[in-house]
């Protein structure tokens, strides 16, 4: 399959400078991908994977034979990106991606690390990358940021926008995992309010009979 990378100039912005960070990511995405069909102009679909993904080739191919194999060119199809820590024989994992996977926020579990995961498709409105899509979606509806909200903490990443404008069908396969963990992150995730969050979800909570 064809493969373009894009690399651009080193720029580092803290989390909290929002709209100046997504406005630098958008510009560099949107270049990529008028390269890329400058040097593929035929190609029907993209696949985007940011750097830190670019080495899980099994997940990758995976997400790739997965569509394939839908046979639905028209739908947006993610992989599932986690968190992951592995403490003994276990393996912690949640959602790490919470911008571009807002609804799979409270997804959390813990499960020993050798253990594989079914496939498993579930709808979404909203997903990020990695994930597969038509090239018409992108060439209508090009990456751009929200001008219309004033808080910069407000602005949703321009995956969202995307697709709701897509007006597409949007999945996610949480069989397929991509993975982040402390070696490549520096976002701090608080495992034990998260365990907690877990454990609340799985005990029913008893009321009083008064």
């Amino acid at each position: 399959m064809p493969f373009y990378c894009y690399t651009h100039e080193p720029v580092y912005f803290t989390r909290d400078v929002k709209r100046e960070r997504f406005e630098k990511l958008v510009r560099w995405w949107n270049d990529a991908h008028k390269l890329a069909m400058e040097y593929y102009p035929e190609a029907t679909h993209f696949l985007d994977v940011g750097t830190y993904y670019l080495g899980q080739t099994r997940s990758l191919r995976q997400l790739v034979l997965r569509y394939e194999r839908l046979q639905c060119p028209e739908i947006i199809l993610a992989g599932n990106v986690l968190y992951r820590k592995n403490v003994g024989p276990l393996q912690i994992h949640g959602t790490y991606d919470t911008l571009g996977f807002p609804e799979l926020v409270e997804l959390f579990g813990v499960g020993l690390k050798w253990s594989k995961s079914e496939s498993r498709l579930v709808q979404l409105n909203y997903v990020s990358q990695p994930f597969i899509y038509p090239v018409e979606y992108w060439r209508k509806h090009p990456f751009h940021v929200r001008t219309d909200i004033e808080k910069d903490e407000d602005i949703p990443i321009w995956y969202m926008d995307f697709c709701d404008e897509s007006g597409a069908p949007i999945f996610v396969d949480l069989g397929i995992k991509f993975y982040r963990d402390e070696t490549d992150s520096d976002v701090i995730v608080n495992l034990t309010k998260r365990i907690r969050t877990y454990a609340g979800q799985k005990i029913p909570v008893r009321r009083s009979k008064n």
